[in-house]
């Protein structure tokens, strides 16, 4: 197995370590014997009876002989579990570009919570509110909004009571109810998956490319025909095309063709209407620029096909105070320098700045989808760390009306 690259190292050596601290040790256990009890007596809470579970749904026996190592199969299993999403949380906040310092004021955690969790150790809650900053999702446990719910559904899914997954995971029934409750440590955490949910995954991430076949040609996609007749009756003639391409079928008076040295980061721009469809792999720098170009007076509107994306800093302290928003409904197929069409296969919208009331009206009279006004004065705040805040309280409510 590799492991991925992080900020700190990630070994299944250092997690494994983790693990062992969460659960019991028997002071008379034997390499190659088992550490649970037995009772030889069958009943319907026995670990030994045979449970009416599907096949997918197939949980690891604590039972099973221990490995020349010392780990259980279900020790092995958590290892790889914890070792791989915590991989993928290192590659989901790089290409969120936050640093540690960011993330870690984001979510109102105290300093080294993350660099600990990254490293394979670190709390529940700490993993939680990065997840939802970062909009890492998993898969392979159950339907539910939160992780929280996802276990309670999943163990449910599986008719296992509380106590029975505390004796198969040793652990103890306040720790099992605990990871339930999103509290607890991530070795607990990746103990009690490898047993109730040993194919658990990340959610794939929407895409903002168009696929590793594609990459030379990714960032030279075209815009539609019919597509860009709804744009010039809508906003009037386009004066300006930043990031043109000699195939576009783009009408502009004047074009910035990075092939004939033209850049549109670094040329300044000008006219009434600029249109910008920006290479996708560059899309923040494009934006940036788009707005930097607006509030300098250069143009007078500037309208961008974009992938529909939130996560970024700029958006949330600077572009959602001047942009007006329009969601498109379905999906636009885009040519590509072959001369085929494909689908986009991420959502896309309209980030307008300095657009008028008609000039929406028009748009939207054309085009399915709906326009989002901007908002003038600062939003609320509505930060990852508010939200899992907000999390805690109701869970907090919901089990006192139990």
């Amino acid at each position: 197995m590799s492991y991925p690259k992080s900020d700190v190292s990630i070994t299944p050596i250092r997690l494994q370590s983790a693990l062992s601290k969460s659960r019991p040790s028997s002071k008379n256990s034997k390499p190659g014997l088992s550490e649970h009890p037995v009772d030889t007596k069958k009943s319907p809470g026995d670990l030994s009876a045979p449970m009416s579970v599907a096949p997918e749904a197939m949980l690891i026996d604590l039972r099973s002989t221990r490995t020349k190592q010392g780990q259980s199969p279900l020790d092995e299993r958590a290892n790889e579990i914890g070792v791989r999403l915590l991989g993928e949380l290192v590659q989901a906040r790089r290409i969120s570009d936050r640093p540690l310092a960011q993330l870690t004021k984001e979510i109102g955690a105290k300093r080294g919570a993350i660099s600990q969790l990254e490293a394979g150790s670190g709390s529940v809650e700490t993993l939680i509110a990065v997840m939802c900053a970062l909009d890492f999702q998993m898969a392979g446990i159950a339907s539910g909004d939160t992780l929280e719910e996802q276990l309670t559904n999943r163990r449910e899914k599986l008719k296992l009571s509380v106590e029975q997954v505390a004796a198969r995971t040793r652990l103890t029934e306040a720790v099992v109810t605990g990871l339930e409750e999103g509290h607890g440590s991530i070795g607990d955490l990746f103990r009690l998956l490898a047993l109730i949910a040993p194919k658990v995954r990340r959610s794939a991430p929407e895409r903002v490319y168009w696929g590793k076949g594609d990459k030379l040609d990714r960032d030279s996609r075209f815009t539609p025909t019919d597509f860009m007749t709804s744009v010039y009756h809508a906003f009037g003639p386009v004066d300006l095309d930043p990031c043109a391409h000699s195939m576009s079928p783009v009408v502009a008076s004047r074009r910035i063709i990075p092939a004939e040295g033209g850049d549109g980061l670094t040329d300044q721009w000008s006219g009434r209407l600029a249109f910008v469809n920006a290479p996708y792999s560059a899309q923040l720098k494009w934006l940036k620029r788009a707005y930097q170009q607006w509030r300098a007076g250069h143009v007078r509107t500037v309208v961008c096909l974009l992938p529909v994306r939130t996560d970024n800093t700029f958006f949330h302290e600077t572009l959602h105070k001047d942009a007006d928003l329009f969601l498109l409904k379905g999906r636009l197929r885009f040519s590509s320098v072959r001369g085929d069409t494909q689908p986009t296969p991420f959502s896309l919208w309209i980030v307008a700045l300095g657009a008028t009331s008609e000039q929406r009206a028009r748009f939207a009279a054309k085009v399915d989808g709906c326009w989002f006004r901007a908002v003038a004065s600062s939003p609320v705040r509505d930060t990852p760390g508010a939200r899992h805040h907000a999390r805690q309280q109701a869970r907090k409510l919901r089990l006192s009306k139990r």
